[in-house]
C-alpha cells in the first residue's frame, strides 16, 4: 500500500521550522525540490507462507514545501544472502523461497524535479514458512531387493496418505546412491548401471505432495538402504591394436596407443602403463607419452599396457606390449628459424585495451623439413622479456595504459619436434602502443593533462573534457556528459578563483562544486579512427580522487578540495564511508577506523564518527600510512575557569595547532559555510559536506567534531564536546555542544 501526502508535508515542514531558531531561516515558496523523498516510518511485510502473494507496505513522503507526487519508486525483495527474489511490490511465494529469510525494500522516487531519488528503506527479515494446512505423508517406502547386483532393476514402492483425504498430486520420487541423488532417476524403477551404482548403497525416497493450489508438500521419506551393489561376474578387459606413434629418434615424443575392450561393457578405469628399454622397465615412465632420451640411443623401446575396468569382476586384464620397429638413434638437424614475425589484433591499431596475438612462420632447412616441436614465445616491453607463453600459437598481450610511450615486440624461439632449438630469438618490428594518457589530480579546482600516443590529431582543437555537471547526484547519475573545455588540459570545475563560500553566495554564481563532486572526468579525442575516450580515474598517474564504493577501489570521482588552509594551519576534507573501509586501497592509512555511521549528500556516503566508539581520534592520527602529523582540531583554546579540556586527547598523542585565529571555527567564518541555506548540504566553492539546519530533517544536522570537551560538572553540557556548524553564518554562534555518541564529520588539522 502507498500513502501520499500533499498539504500535510507543508504543515510538517512549517511546524518544524521553529526548532533551533538560531540556525534557521524561512523556506522560500519556490518549489526548489531541495530534499529527496523519504520513506516515512517502517517498511512492513505480513507473515510469509508458501503459496501466498504478499505485498510490501510503506509510506511515501516528500519533505518539501511543495511536495511532489510519487513517481516510479523501485522495489526489490531480497533474502538474507542478498539474492534478488522479485522487483515488484507484490511477491508470489513458492517452495524455492521456503525456509529463507526475506525482506522487502523500496527506493522512493519523486515524479519530477531534481534530487528525485531517496534512500532505500527495508523491512525486517521474516522467514518464509511452509504452506498452511496438514501435510501428506508417505508410508511403507521400500525397494524390491536389499542385496542387488549391477544389471538388476530395483522397484520402489510406497503408500500415500493425507489426514483430510486430499488426493495425491505430483509427488517427488528420487533415488540415492550413498546419499547422492542419482540425476534423472525420478521414477519408481531404477536400472543399476555399473558406472553409477557399483559399490554404493541404494535407497528410494518420496516427497509426497497434494494436488491442491498451493500443493502441500510433506517430508521426504526414504526406504532402508540396500547393501552395497555387488559387481556382476563377467570377463576381464583386454587391450587391442597396440601401436607407438612417433619417430625413433632421441628427443622424439612417443605416444602409446591401444583400444580398450570389455565384453561386459564395463568402462575403462585406471589402466597401467610401462615403457621398456631393451626389455627393462624405464624408471618413472608410467604414462602413455614418453620422450626418448640419450639413454635410449641404440636401444629398442617398448610400450606396455595392463587394461583395467572401472567396474565388474575381474577388473584387471593381461598386460600386453608393443615394441618399436627400429632402435632409437640420434638425428643431426639444422637449427630452425622463424619468419614473418608480427602480430594480429581484432582492431585496426595496437591501442590500449587491444589484445595482440603473436604470429610467425616456422622454417627448418632439412629435406624433408623437421616438424615444429615445443617452441618458446614471449613478449618484450621496452626490450625487457616477459614470461613465456604457455601456447605459442596463442601468445597474447593486452595493451594497457602503462604501455603508452613504450615499445612492444613479439618474439619466438622455435624448436624442432626432436628438440633442436633455434640459434636465436626472432622478434617482430617495434610496436608502438596507441592511446591517451592522463596525469594530474582528480580534485576540484586542480588540473588534469592529456597526452596522446600514436594519434596525429591536435589535442588543442580535437580534445574535449567532459563531465556530467547537469545534476547533484554524484556518481549515481552520469548519463549526460557535457563538454567543459577543449584542449589538452582541464582545470576541474568552476571555482573561478573564489576564495570562500561567502564570496560565492555574494556573487550568486550559478554553477558550483555540488555539480562536480563524485563525478568522473572523461577526455575524448576526435581521431581518424573515431572518437576515443578515456576516464581519468583509470590512470595511476592521476592522483587523488574521491572513493565512493567500498566494494571496488577502482572507482573514484572528483574529490572536494582536499586541503584548505587558515593561516599556517591546514584542514583536511572529511572522508567517505568507502575511504574509511578501503583504507590503503584508497591511499589512506591502514589504521583508519571504519565509519560509525554515514550520511548521503550528493549521492555519496560520507563517513561519520563518534567519540564513544573511539574512532574520532584514530580517523586523524591514522589518516595516512605511517604519518602521524594530522590531529583532531581543538574547538576551544583558552579556559581559565576549568570548564573545558581544550584537548581531551592530549595523553593519546593529539597535538593540534593552538592558534585560535586558525581554528575550525575561523575556517567556517572565513571560508567554508552554506550560510544556513537549506538548499545547500555541501560547500559550493570547496565541495565539503556541511549538513544543514534541516528544518526538521535531523539527519542533516551534522556538525564537525573537535577534541574540546566540557569538564565542569556544574555545566549543563558536562561531558559534551565543542562542535562546529559548518552550515552556520560567519561571526554568528556557529559552535554548539555535541554528545559523545553523536555522529559527526571529521576534518583533521596539521
Amino acid at each position: 500500500m502507498k500513502y501520499r501526502h500533499s498539504t500535510l508535508a507543508l504543515v510538517i515542514v512549517t511546524a518544524l521550522a521553529g526548532c533551533n531558531a538560531e540556525d534557521n531561516k524561512e523556506l522560500d515558496n519556490k518549489n526548489n525540490n531541495i530534499y529527496a523523498p523519504v520513506v516515512k516510518g517502517d517498511v512492513t511485510i505480513p507473515a510469509l507462507h508458501v503459496g501466498e502473494t504478499v505485498s510490501g507496505m510503506y509510506q511515501y513522503f516528500d519533505p518539501n514545501p511543495q511536495p511532489r507526487p510519487e513517481g516510479n519508486s523501485q522495489y526489490v525483495w531480497l533474502d538474507d544472502q542478498g539474492a534478488e527474489l522479485g522487483t515488484e511490490q507484490a511477491l508470489q511465494l513458492i517452495y524455492d523461497h521456503s525456509n529463507r529469510n526475506v525482506k522487502f525494500c523500496v527506493t522512493p522516487i519523486a515524479k519530477s524535479g531534481v534530487n528525485v531519488v531517496g534512500e532505500q528503506a527495508c523491512s525486517e527479515l521474516k522467514p518464509v514458512n511452509e504452506p498452511l494446512g496438514e501435510k501428506p505423508v508417505a508410508l511403507n517406502v521400500a525397494v524390491s531387493d536389499s542385496s542387488p547386483s549391477t544389471g538388476d532393476t530395483l522397484q520402489g514402492s510406497y503408500e500415500y496418505s493425507h489426514v483430510d483425504g486430499l488426493k495425491e498430486g505430483e509427488s517427488q520420487l528420487r533415488w540415492y546412491a550413498d546419499d547422492t541423488v542419482l540425476a534423472g532417476e525420478e521414477g519408481e524403477t531404477l536400472a543399476l548401471a555399473a558406472d553409477k551404482t557399483e559399490g554404493k548403497r541404494i535407497k528410494f525416497c518420496v516427497t509426497p505432495e497434494t494436488n491442491g493450489n498451493p500443493a502441500l508438500q510433506g517430508v521426504e521419506t526414504c526406504s532402508e538402504s540396500t547393501s552395497a551393489v555387488a559387481p556382476s561376474q563377467g570377463l576381464a578387459p583386454v587391450a587391442n591394436n597396440l601401436a607407438i606413434n612417433g619417430e625413433p629418434y632421441v628427443g622424439a615424443a612417443l605416444i602409446g596407443n591401444y583400444e580398450f575392450a570389455d565384453a561386459d561393457n564395463d568402462p575403462e578405469g585406471t589402466s597401467e602403463y610401462r615403457w621398456l628399454r631393451g626389455g627393462n622397465a624405464i624408471a618413472g615412465a608410467t604414462q602413455k607419452r614418453y620422450t626418448a632420451t640419450e639413454d635410449d640411443n641404440g636401444e629398442i623401446v617398448t610400450f606396455c599396457v595392463k587394461p583395467v575396468s572401472a567396474t565388474g569382476i575381474p577388473s584387471e586384464g593381461t598386460e600386453v606390449c608393443q615394441a618399436m620397429n627400429a632402435a632409437i638413434s640420434k638425428k643431426v638437424e639444422a637449427a630452425p628459424t622463424a619468419t614473418n614475425v608480427a602480430y594480429s589484433t581484432a582492431g585496426d591499431i595496437p591501442e590500449v585495451g587491444a589484445v595482440l596475438t603473436g604470429i610467425y612462420e616456422y622454417q627448418q632447412a632439412d629435406e624433408p623439413q623437421s616438424p615444429e616441436g615445443e617452441s618458446a614465445a614471449f613478449w618484450k616491453v621496452d626490450n625487457v622479456p616477459q614470461d613465456d607463453c604457455t601456447d605459442v600459437k596463442a601468445c597474447n598481450y593486452t595493451v594497457g595504459n602503462a604501455d603508452l610511450g613504450k615499445v612492444l615486440q613479439f618474439c619466438v624461439k622455435p624448436r624442432t619436434v626432436l628438440g633442436t632449438p633455434a640459434d636465436q630469438a626472432f622478434c617482430s618490428a617495434d610496436i608502438n602502443p596507441v592511446g591517451i594518457k592522463i596525469s594530474g589530480e582528480l580534485e576540484y579546482d586542480k588540473q588534469l593533462l592529456a597526452v596522446a600516443y600514436g594519434y596525429t590529431e591536435d589535442l588543442n582543437t580535437a580534445g574535449h573534457w567532459k563531465v556530467d555537471s547537469s545534476n547533484q547526484n554524484g556518481p549515481a547519475d552520469q548519463t549526460n556528459l557535457t563538454e567543459q573545455v577543449t584542449g589538452n588540459s582541464y582545470q576541474i570545475g568552476v571555482r573561478n578563483g573564489l576564495a570562500s563560500d561567502y564570496a560565492w553566495f555574494d556573487a550568486q554564481t550559478p554553477a558550483d562544486a555540488r555539480n562536480f563532486i563524485g563525478k568522473s572526468v572523461t577526455f575524448c579525442l576526435d581521431t581518424q579512427y573515431g572518437e576515443k575516450c578515456v576516464n581519468a580515474a583509470d590512470f595511476t598517474e592521476v592522483t587523488g580522487g574521491l572513493y565512493y564504493d567500498a566494494t571496488n577501489a577502482a572507482l573514484r570521482g572528483i574529490e572536494p578540495v582536499r586541503e584548505v588552509s587558515v593561516g599556517s594551519s591546514t584542514y583536511h576534507r572529511p572522508l567517505t564511508k568507502a575511504e574509511a573501509a578501503l583504507k590503503e586501497l584508497a591511499k589512506f592509512g591502514a589504521g583508519i577506523p571504519n565509519a560509525d555511521s554515514q550520511v548521503v549528500i550528493n549521492g555519496i556516503e560520507w563517513a561519520l564518527f563518534t567519540h564513544d566508539s573511539g574512532a574520532v581520534l584514530g580517523a586523524c592520527r591514522n589518516l595516512y600510512i605511517n604519518n602521524g602529523e594530522w590531529h583532531l582540531p581543538q574547538g576551544y583554546f583558552s579556559d581559565s575557569n576549568g570548564r573545558y579540556a581544550p584537548n581531551a586527547y592530549v595523553d593519546e598523542g593529539n597535538n593540534p595547532p593552538t592558534n585560535s585565529k586558525e581554528s575550525l571555527k575561523v575556517l567556517n567564518e572565513t571560508k567554508i559555510s552554506t550560510k544556513k541555506d537549506d538548499g545547500f548540504l555541501m560547500s559550493p566553492v570547496f565541495g565539503w559536506p556541511t549538513g544543514a539546519d534541516g528544518k526538521g530533517l535531523e539527519a542533516y544536522k551534522i556538525t564537525y567534531n573537535t577534541s574540546t570537551k566540557t569538564i565542569d560538572p556544574g555545566n549543563s553540557q558536562f561531558g559534551n564536546y565543542y562542535v562546529i556548524r559548518m552550515y552556520g553564518v560567519a561571526k554568528s554562534n556557529t559552535s554548539a555542544a555535541g554528545k559523545p555518541g553523536d555522529n559527526m564529520f571529521i576534518s583533521c588539522v596539521k
